[in-house]
């Protein structure tokens, strides 16, 4: 991770940096794994010792992201991913709340509508979507940029 972001992530969390962008290079450049650094566990990371410090001198090491416990999701792996969270979330139900948000979600600009596309009407956005063969947020980016002509019923 380069450093504007690396700091970013770092003070969104509510925690110190004291660590200056020439301090931050001369640790990797000491290190001898500039050209190493990255996110996949083979790869260097720079990561702090102790949390409740700030992120400073001293307090920092250069380990690889498996050796600090970090694999992050390769492209390759979103599948395996998402089966993961899916098998999480088996058999609990959406709460009002959520339902709500989902139903919205069928709507354009947040009102449930009907449609009438190209001369036939559909009942919701959501119905038009799956008569027409596309995903409901290709439906509404194409109706939201004009795409296609519409009517609402």
């Amino acid at each position: 991770m380069r450093f504007h972001g690396q700091r970013h992530a770092y003070l969104k969390k509510g925690r110190a940096w004291n660590l200056t962008f020439e301090q931050w290079c001369e640790l990797w450049e000491y290190s001898g794994k500039w050209d190493q650094r990255g996110k996949f566990k083979h790869q260097y990371c720079l990561w702090v010792l102790d949390k409740d410090q700030p992120f400073e001198l001293g307090n920092v090491a250069v380990m690889t992201c498996s050796e600090r416990g970090f694999a992050p999701i390769r492209i390759g792996c979103q599948s395996e991913w998402r089966a993961a969270i899916s098998k999480a979330h088996k058999g609990k139900k959406h709460s009002e709340a959520t339902k709500a948000k989902m139903r919205k979600r069928t709507s354009i600009g947040g009102r449930p509508v009907r449609l009438e596309i190209e001369g036939v009407v559909y009942e919701s956005l959501t119905a038009a979507a799956k008569a027409l063969g596309i995903s409901q947020p290709a439906m509404t980016a194409r109706l939201k940029t004009g795409k296609w002509p519409y009517k609402v019923l």
